[in-house]
């Protein structure tokens, strides 16, 4: 971002393009700050170039950012390019709203660059409100901070002074604080300053009726706006220029210019109309978008739920396969026990069978000695008769 800024004032589509890479890489990391810094130097270009639809949604981008952190600076930065936004719309009470709550913000967030710059821009506001005492009162604030200014400030103070000495009607010291603002555009090659600058000496030769060198000025900071196409610069241009022609009486020239700055009014005008336009295609692409979006969460949830179908599935198979093993297992278990115990049986079987042949055998056996012993029914019988004989 210090390369983007420090190519800002000589070299705005460079800035633009570091800016747009430099966001990239923030939302890809993720990192708000950066995020929010990133979309305030794109904003500032887009207010450069008159795309203030654009300007508006990259700043409200970053004040929302800067607001959930309650980054105070950041806030007040935001909050002074929304007043410049507001000033180039001729908003001027909104603007002056904006630079006061900006100013708020820096001094709250103890940054003194954001102080002085909001109360340079503060000045300007003042200078269009005619509250001459204000921006005396402003001016002077800075000027006794005049050593912590940077050289982008310091051009910007002497502008300011040099327009508030013109107002008043101090020309001499007035041109001397112009040209050393001039100076210093023309060192850091601040294109758009250079061109705004060129604006009023053009005005400070004019009120001195220098009529040739106050149009040499005024040419020099066409060029410059048309060669960077700055359009803002161009038409404040053209205002000065109509000046210069009813001055001179060329009323002619002054209506051709008038023609030419309307031309130029009605296609910012346009502008902003294609920019609404553009906004409105793009929230119709991103109500598509959404709407493809939703599409495929539906499909995704469809696909989660197949998914976990079929999870559950295999899960069951599963289950019913172990099951299976189970009572495989507990059949071959139960066999084995079975088997056991048959042989037990017949062993235990076999046991009875030879002991019952044992004691048959000894029944038998036990017969056979008791026959052996008793006399025979013949010897009974006739030991019978023979005792009945006697």
């Amino acid at each position: 971002m210090e390369l983007a800024d420090s190519l800002y004032f000589s070299n705005p589509d460079s800035s633009y393009s570091v800016s747009i890479e430099f966001e990239k890489c923030a939302r890809k990391s993720n990192n708000l700050p950066l995020i929010a810094r990133s979309n305030v130097s794109l904003g500032r270009y887009l207010l450069l170039k008159s795309d203030l639809e654009e300007a508006n949604i990259k700043l409200n981008n970053a004040s929302k950012i800067y607001t959930d952190l309650n980054d105070w600076s950041g806030i007040g930065t935001v909050l002074k390019l929304k007043s410049n936004l507001q000033s180039r719309i001729g908003n001027e009470n909104e603007s002056t709203k904006l630079l006061d709550e900006a100013l708020t913000m820096f001094r709250k967030g103890n940054n003194t660059k954001g102080i002085i710059n909001s109360l340079l821009n503060l000045s300007i506001r003042y200078f269009k409100s005619k509250e001459f005492d204000k921006a005396e009162a402003t001016l002077k604030e800075i000027e006794d901070n005049f050593s912590s200014l940077s050289k982008t400030d310091r051009y910007f103070f002497h502008q300011n002074k040099g327009i508030f000495l013109l107002e008043t009607n101090r020309l001499d010291e007035a041109i001397r604080e112009l040209n050393q603002a001039h100076a210093l555009a023309m060192e850091d090659k601040m294109i758009d300053s250079e061109a705004t600058i060129l604006v009023y000496i053009g005005k400070y030769y004019r009120l001195k009726k220098v009529f040739g060198e106050s149009k040499t000025q005024l040419e020099r900071s066409i060029s410059i706006a048309k060669e960077n196409l700055l359009d803002h610069e161009l038409s404040e241009t053209y205002e000065e220029l109509i000046l210069l022609h009813k001055d001179m009486g060329n009323f002619e020239e002054a209506y051709n210019t008038l023609v030419l700055q309307t031309e130029l009014k009605n296609k910012l005008l346009n502008i902003e109309k294609i920019n609404t336009i553009s906004r409105l295609e793009k929230k119709l692409a991103l109500s598509e978008k959404e709407k493809e979006i939703e599409r495929e969460k539906l499909n995704s949830q469809k696909a989660r739920e197949q998914n976990q179908l079929l999870t559950y599935a295999l899960i069951a198979m599963a289950i019913f396969c172990i099951f299976i093993i189970y009572l495989f297992i507990k059949s071959r278990s139960l066999k084995n026990e079975i088997s056991i115990q048959n042989k037990d049986l017949e062993r235990q079987n076999h046991i009875i069978e030879e002991k019952s042949k044992r004691i048959t055998d000894s029944i038998q056996y036990a017969k056979r000695i008791q026959q052996s012993l008793l006399p025979t029914e013949v010897y009974i019988h006739k030991s019978i008769k023979r005792l009945k004989k006697k």
